[in-house]
């Protein structure tokens, strides 16, 4: 019996139905992927494909993909990728083949992350950016788990023209990209 809270499709998609997909013409989504609850995919009239998901995908919860502007090449998102809760992807991104990106980035417009990268929590990404294939992006001497209390960022509404101090190391291509959440949700990296 299905759980009346998710719409399952016939190639094992499964929606959840709080979350909210507009310009759905204009939005493949490949098999196997899921998305959890009160996730915002929106693509514009502007392109044949805005947004393209490859298959086995999970996106977490609060999700934002946002192809609405008039980018020529909308958002690409790999097969075996993970993005995870209130992460925000803007138009023209490119997302390579088995990425894990944190909860609470942001990845700016028509930024590139190739193939076997991981992108950690709270990461911003400016415009334009390009994560290099098996790097690890992270912010530059900054615990993911403070609680960020002061109110010297008053700037929560990023644009793109400025972004946090980032370090990138380069992974050994040999390592595997999973986790116990991919485990979880049955994406195994291979």
């Amino acid at each position: 019996m299905s759980d009346p809270n998710w719409v399952e499709t016939a190639s094992g998609n499964r929606i959840h139905r709080t979350s909210r997909i507009s310009g759905k013409k204009h939005i493949i989504i490949g098999g196997q992927t899921t998305i959890e609850s009160h996730c915002k995919l929106s693509a514009s009239t502007e392109n044949q494909c805005s947004l393209s998901i490859g298959k086995c995908c999970y996106f977490n919860t609060g999700v934002e993909l946002n192809a609405v502007s008039k980018h020529p090449k909308g958002i690409k998102i790999g097969p075996y990728c993970f993005i995870d809760k209130n992460t925000k992807v803007e138009d023209g991104v490119t997302i390579g083949n088995r990425v894990r990106i944190g909860a609470g980035c942001r990845i700016g417009k028509g930024a590139i992350l190739h193939d076997c990268c991981v992108v950690e929590d709270g990461v911003h990404l400016f415009n334009g950016f390009v994560v290099a294939p098996f790097s690890i992006v992270r912010n530059k001497g900054k615990n993911v788990d403070d609680d960020d209390d002061d109110d010297d960022d008053d700037n929560d509404d990023n644009d793109g023209d400025t972004f946090d101090v980032l370090e990138v190391e380069e992974l050994d291509p040999s390592v595997k990209i999973c986790n116990e959440e991919f485990v979880k949700h049955k994406l195994l990296l291979g």
